[in-house]
């Protein structure tokens, strides 16, 4: 079983490594839109994030490596959770609020005595605040566009894999507590690795961005 997780882990750090190759290409093209240039931070603070991840999966225990994973759990809903309000067409000041509002309650739940008992909470809330701030920007801006020029646009490639993956991860986060205390070891392990497979595909959407970013020529 635990063979089959790192496969799933491995390709998931392969992933990312394309990603980042591919964010990095895209900084000095002059196609590039100016939402997009400073997109490589996100799977670079991803990529560094998992390297102990990596160790840990395939050599040996690091210490407190639980603090880098809550860092990069608030990294992850401040970067994608700002990438999404600034290609919003309309920002209104609920929105905003639901944003901070969210902020506020992850950073509680990862800040408090019993964050190792919340962690999996946090997740589930982070990326379901993500799918909803995606669902926002479907619903403005499917009333204004062509869907065959946001085919063309990596902002929609980007919240699109934000919102495939993080809706489908949020369940799973939910749930993954009551399978560990019921003792649900081999669902508990399925589990995991869906989870694993989430971050995947959301990377292939950020990756087909990318080379939207580089193919479209803008005025």
């Amino acid at each position: 079983m635990k063979y089959t997780y790192n496969i799933y882990f491995d390709l998931q750090c392969i992933v990312i490594l394309l990603s980042f190759l591919f964010a990095v290409k895209i900084v000095k093209n002059k196609n590039t839109p100016r939402y997009m240039k400073g997109f490589y931070w996100y799977p670079t603070v991803g990529l560094l994030c998992a390297i102990p991840s990596y160790i840990e999966s395939h050599f040996f225990p690091i210490k407190h490596s639980q603090y880098l994973i809550n860092f990069s759990l608030l990294f992850h809903f401040c970067f994608l959770g700002n990438f999404i309000l600034k290609v919003l067409p309309k920002r209104n000041v609920y929105i905003i609020i639901f944003f901070y509002l969210q902020l506020i309650i992850i950073s509680t739940m990862l800040l408090s005595s019993d964050w190792k008992f919340l962690a999996n909470k946090a997740f589930a809330i982070t990326n379901f605040s993500l799918a909803l701030l995606s669902l926002v920007y479907f619903f403005q801006i499917l009333k204004q566009t062509d869907l065959l020029n946001l085919l063309e646009e990596p902002s929609f490639w980007i919240i699109s894999g934000i919102f495939l993956g993080m809706g489908f991860e949020s369940p799973l986060s939910a749930v993954i507590d009551y399978l560990t205390d019921n003792t649900l070891i081999l669902q508990h392990k399925y589990f995991f690795r869906l989870i694993v497979a989430s971050y995947i595909i959301m990377h292939l959407f950020f990756i087909k961005a990318y080379l939207c970013s580089i193919k479209v020529k803008r005025i």
